[in-house]
């Protein structure tokens, strides 16, 4: 099995794609990706990825095309749609050369945003006669929506009509929830859409009994999609009680505003904020929380999305507090791995009062219970498996 992968984002950017194309490799799956150069966290590219030059690499048995593209720069909404853009025109100008005389039995595009990079992998499924199959990571145009991106009627409309294209010319999609599923089959009128969730990476952590503050553990993004103003809202109320410490770790484009917000309101003995982490960093970090938190704004999108650190925390096996809404909620409260905050039903001192007081006992039965939904349904290894099967089946 010959399989190219187009992915913006690839190693040393950190998404769960990397740990997928290991495994696959692995498994006997001969990959290439095709990718941008790195400047997701730092929003510029390094001199030693030639910023404007093509450049290869091998990669745990994966060979690496980097295009040249518009860095993200200071993440405005204007820099970061020249970073899409130059993806999409550099992808679709060069790959036919790149690829050239290369056997391709199979197109996977890993689409998270912007899901118009999902352009190149359909002129090349026409260019070089082969099979494409995108995994949706993100609905397009309704995030742009939700996070305000893009407001102008006329832009979303141009932008829905080639999201439909992408959609009609793909052999298959892949839902990341079946929200997402329900939703691409309804609006697109699609048949070849099935569930495929994301896999997530195993951290085996020991739970200790501990005395004092209980830490709420927050890893990743720190953007538009994220509502930190409702923490900064939390601790405020709390900040007298001082029995719930929130630990945040990432980076993003309200990183800075949030760390102003910190020192405004003097929470820096409530809020802790940290750089991004790398996994093996965040192990200790992951030990001494009680608790690990998802945070999603409202939004048609984000009512649908379950977040790929939804199944790492799970592996970690410490109860997940969500502040969001929709399909996310639902997972953690049928599935009993965590709580569900609603500040329009829940009293907030209440509520963080409660948390403060889970027993060691209970932390132990959320132990047992999250790391064995983990282990069921989000193994990288059994998952891998699974796509295997899929790329098979639609390129046989």
């Amino acid at each position: 099995m010959n399989l190219l992968i187009i992915s913006q984002h690839f190693w040393p950017e950190s998404f769960i794609i990397n740990n997928l194309s290991e495994e696959l490799v692995r498994k006997k799956v001969k990959v290439q990706v095709l990718t941008g150069k790195p400047n997701y966290l730092l929003g510029n590219i390094k001199k030693k990825f030639k910023p404007f030059f093509i450049s290869r690499a091998n990669y745990k048995g994966i060979k690496i095309f980097r295009l040249p593209i518009i860095s993200r720069g200071n993440k405005s909404g204007f820099r970061l749609a020249l970073n899409y853009l130059s993806f999409i025109f550099s992808g679709i100008f060069f790959s036919r050369f790149l690829l050239k005389n290369k056997k391709i039995d199979c197109i996977f595009v890993y689409a998270t945003s912007p899901l118009l990079q999902a352009l190149i992998g359909v002129y090349l499924k026409f260019t070089m006669k082969t099979k494409l199959i995108i995994w949706v990571q993100d609905l397009w145009p309704e995030v742009l929506i939700d996070t305000k991106y893009i407001q102008n009627k006329i832009l979303l409309k141009i932008i829905n009509l080639l999201v439909k294209f992408i959609y009609n010319s793909s052999d298959l999609l892949l839902a990341q929830s079946d929200a997402f599923k329900k939703h691409l089959k309804q609006k697109y009128k699609l048949k070849n859409v099935i569930t495929f969730e994301n896999p997530g990476i195993k951290n085996s952590i020991k739970i200790k009994k501990k005395l004092g503050q209980k830490i709420i553990l927050y890893t990743g993004n720190i953007g538009k999609a994220q509502p930190f103003y409702k923490i900064i809202k939390i601790a405020r109320k709390i900040q007298k009680e001082n029995t719930i410490i929130f630990k945040i770790i990432g980076g993003g484009s309200n990183y800075n505003w949030l760390k102003q917000e910190i020192k405004k309101y003097d929470l820096s003995k409530n809020i802790i904020l940290e750089n991004f982490k790398n996994q093996k960093a965040l192990k200790k970090d992951y030990e001494t929380a009680d608790f690990l938190l998802i945070l999603l704004s409202k939004g048609f999108s984000f009512s649908k999305t379950i977040p790929n650190k939804f199944q790492n925390y799970l592996s970690v096996g410490k109860p997940i507090l969500c502040i969001g809404n929709g399909t996310i909620n639902k997972k953690i409260i049928q599935n009993k791995v965590g709580f569900v905050f609603n500040e329009k039903k829940n009293d907030t001192k209440l509520f963080f009062n409660d948390l403060s007081k889970l027993s060691y006992r209970n932390l132990i039965k959320y132990k047992y219970r999250n790391t064995k939904l983990f282990d069921y349904n989000y193994q990288l290894s059994n998952k891998s498996s699974d796509l295997i099967k899929i790329l098979k089946n639609i390129s046989s």
